[in-house]
């Protein structure tokens, strides 16, 4: 997280009403993507993403380290989307492929288009992390915090997914 990001988290904490505004603005369309690769469906994404602003704010999360809030964002809208499908008794399918309304600023030439399509093909625990390291930029750190999993087991995951990515896009050429 940039030094931007850390005076907005401090700013957020003491109720900044511009720094809450900013917050929504700043992260309001990845999670959006980033829940709808989970939901599927972009209006219940919003929706989702509200509940997880209004929790933040509401919480106010007291972290050991702001360089964790983006984090802690992601991982609560993440929640609330399994939340969701939970109830509505729905499978988790991330990212079947990348073309929602708003993903089409990720594709915008042919390279990018059949990166996608390589990365959809591959398993949806891949595509995740995948997805966070490369297309939101989270650390490996910050990755094991959001899926919940040890940073060597993301580590490994990253690594395979990349060499399982390259073995698509050979096949692809």
């Amino acid at each position: 997280m940039e030094e931007k990001d850390n005076k907005l988290y401090k700013l957020f904490f003491k109720n900044d009403n511009y720094a809450v505004k900013e917050v929504v603005s700043t992260f309001r369309k990845e999670l959006v993507l980033f829940v709808n690769c989970y939901i599927r469906n972009i209006e219940q994404s919003e929706d989702i993403v509200s509940d997880a602003f209004v929790k933040v704010i509401l919480k106010k999360p007291r972290l050991k380290n702001e360089n964790y809030f983006k984090t802690y964002i992601y991982k609560v809208a993440k929640n609330l989307a399994f939340d969701f499908i939970k109830r509505n008794k729905q499978t988790v399918k991330f990212c079947e492929n990348y073309n929602s309304p708003l993903d089409d600023e990720l594709i915008e030439n042919e390279e990018k288009e059949l990166l996608c399509k390589a990365i959809s093909n591959l398993n949806k625990e891949y595509r995740l992390i995948i997805y966070l390291k490369y297309f939101r930029e989270f650390s490996i750190k910050d990755i094991s915090k959001i899926v919940n999993r040890n940073r060597k087991y993301v580590y490994n995951i990253l690594n395979r997914a990349k060499n399982q990515l390259k073995i698509h896009l050979k096949e692809v050429e």
